[in-house]
């Protein structure tokens, strides 16, 4: 079953850009709404740049989804993906948190671990040259 997309305004730029329930965003232009394309940031989250009075500023996909359509009462500081792939930005994906519940959530503690063993470590002698590798 195919969900229906809904789009809000984003706060601050009503008019100008909304986003959607599905993790999209769209821009304004020629008074047509035009579909943007989010970029991934060094953490592999998807952003995307918002025009207000002639300065850019970058924003997370997830963020905008969960601050328009997900109610936080709570005032929790992060947002979790429940299927931990930070591309799928779908509402139904998301659920604010706090930073404890973020970092313990689901299999990241076993991944970032198995990560770890497959580091290597050199260790070097004096003269700066490698003797070993573990």
């Amino acid at each position: 079953m195919t969900q229906e997309e809904c789009w809000k305004d984003i706060e601050g730029y009503e008019g100008f850009y909304q986003v959607s329930n599905l993790g999209n965003i769209r821009s304004k232009y020629s008074g047509k709404w035009k579909l943007m394309k989010a970029t991934k940031n060094n953490h592999s989250r998807m952003v995307v740049g918002l025009y207000k009075n002639g300065k850019a500023k970058l924003f997370l996909v997830h963020r905008l989804v969960a601050q328009s359509f997900i109610p936080n009462p709570n005032r929790l500081p992060e947002i979790n993906h429940k299927d931990e792939n930070p591309l799928n930005n779908c509402v139904e994906n998301l659920e604010w948190c706090t930073p404890k519940y973020n970092v313990n959530y689901g299999t990241r503690n076993k991944r970032d671990a198995e990560t770890m063993s497959r580091r290597k470590v050199c260790m070097f002698n004096e003269s700066g040259d490698i003797v070993a590798v573990l």
